[in-house]
């Protein structure tokens, strides 16, 4: 295993900082980083509808649209 040099490890604490900022920003403005996919688009772009309902597979974003709609 070889050495880091110098640079490489303040680029390496600079990267790990980084991460844990972003997410710690996630955590605190999820909503933010909400990119919805084809179906929780369509859902959320039927926004005027009362009633409606997402109607998705498993593991494909029900919760999260739902709690996006709730939030927003």
């Amino acid at each position: 295993m070889s050495e880091l040099t110098a640079t490489e490890l303040l680029e390496l604490r600079k990267e790990v900082a980084m991460q844990k900022r972003l997410k710690q920003l996630r955590q605190s403005y999820g909503l933010n980083f909400y990119e919805p996919h084809y179906k929780q688009d369509v859902f959320h772009s039927r926004g005027d509808f009362t009633g409606r309902y997402c109607r998705f597979g498993n593991r494909t974003g029900k919760t999260k649209s739902g709690a996006a709609e709730d939030i927003s």
